[in-house]
């Protein structure tokens, strides 16, 4: 599989990449994780907001991440084309960061849970996961096979990763 028709997928594969990467060479991970106190309630850096679907937080992150916009995104960015994919990224992250500022104004009401929601790790996930969400939808399954009497697609690589990418 290659990168021909998903120049979109090329970029933010290579955009997340080199961001990652000169975060960690130039020491500026730090300013790359959303925490609403006291990054945006106290010291008014609404920049985070954004910033925070940028980069990845460590190498394992950044590996897991680009073997799931390699394998499921290409798919859906030939199956969507380039100018609807490209919007369709653009409405994912419009929202994610709407609804990671307005959850977070609301969970900070209450103290006990305010506390634990209150530091958002950086990383695309929600651009990963809904991508990941529309491959489920339209990518068929090329074969299945079976270990312990257990059917599995060749679609559980992609969702093994993307449980790996979870539970970090």
């Amino acid at each position: 599989m290659t990168f021909e028709y998903a120049p979109i997928t090329k970029g933010l594969m290579l955009g997340v990449a080199a961001t990652s990467i000169f975060a960690g060479i130039f020491d500026v991970k730090h300013y790359l994780h959303l925490q609403l106190v006291p990054h945006i309630t106290r010291h008014h850096q609404y920049w985070r907001l954004f910033a925070h679907h940028l980069a990845c937080a460590g190498s394992s992150d950044l590996l897991l991440t680009e073997l799931l916009l390699y394998n499921a995104s290409v798919h859906i960015e030939r199956a969507f084309g380039s100018v609807k994919f490209a919007s369709f990224l653009l409405i994912v992250l419009m929202l994610n960061t709407l609804g990671t500022f307005v959850a977070q104004l609301i969970l900070h009401l209450f103290p006990v849970v305010g506390n634990m929601s209150n530091y958002i790790p950086p990383g695309p996930t929600a651009v990963a996961f809904s991508i990941i969400y529309q491959y489920s939808r339209l990518v068929p399954s090329v074969y299945e096979f079976k270990i312990f009497g257990l059917a599995m697609t060749d679609k559980i690589w992609v969702y093994a990763t993307a449980l790996q990418v979870s539970c970090f």
